[in-house]
């Protein structure tokens, strides 16, 4: 894992196209060769970064929502509260990984294109499950689309990324997790 974590920085910074997986291997004394043996192509290598280093660290703020009795919407708020104190000027420069590899490779590689697809997918469903369950628990208003609230918060994660990567300004990205957190309360009963 520790050559995967290790490409997958470099391909954060340069994107797959720009990511020379034989400078970096050079750069750990690890042989081209090694590296292909378990890799047949730089595709292959895309894949298995995007398997084993980016979704685990994408799922994981989400996956306690898929036992999480509570209000979700509090939950997603304080998802979006743990965003604004780790997220680091680095963060913004380099923007969302999932976003970015989105926009890069989904209209050159089907593969790429189809994983990222489960990945967005697979958070879509954990979010509108849990606001499925609020729903019935009482939490959330029955107004409520789940799937589209859903939806929509990735889309707007995603966007504030990119948005906070053109402006290289903290400020602006954290308010507008703000707005988002102010919406999701649209949706609590009881406001």
């Amino acid at each position: 894992m520790r050559i995967l974590e290790r490409v997958y920085e470099d391909m954060r910074v340069k994107g797959f196209q720009g990511l020379r997986a034989d400078v970096v291997m050079k750069s750990m004394d690890v042989t081209k060769g090694a590296l292909y043996y378990h890799f047949k192509n730089k595709t292959l290598l895309g894949y298995a970064i995007l398997e084993e280093v980016i979704q685990p660290e994408y799922l994981k703020p989400y996956l306690p929502l898929l036992e999480y009795e509570g209000n979700p919407v509090s939950f997603l708020q304080s998802i979006l509260s743990g965003i604004k104190l780790t997220t680091e000027a680095k963060d913004l420069m380099l923007g969302d990984p999932v976003h970015n590899l989105a926009l890069e490779m989904s209209p050159l590689d089907e593969g790429f294109r189809k994983r990222l697809e489960i990945m967005q997918d697979s958070v879509k469903d954990i979010i509108s499950d849990a606001l499925y369950r609020g729903q019935v628990r009482g939490f959330v208003v029955e107004r409520a689309k789940p799937v589209q609230i859903a939806s929509f918060f990735q889309a707007m994660l995603a966007g504030n990324y990119g948005m906070a990567k053109a402006h290289l300004n903290k400020r602006v990205f954290d308010s507008n997790l703000d707005m988002l957190a102010e919406y999701l309360d649209e949706f609590r009963v009881g406001v």
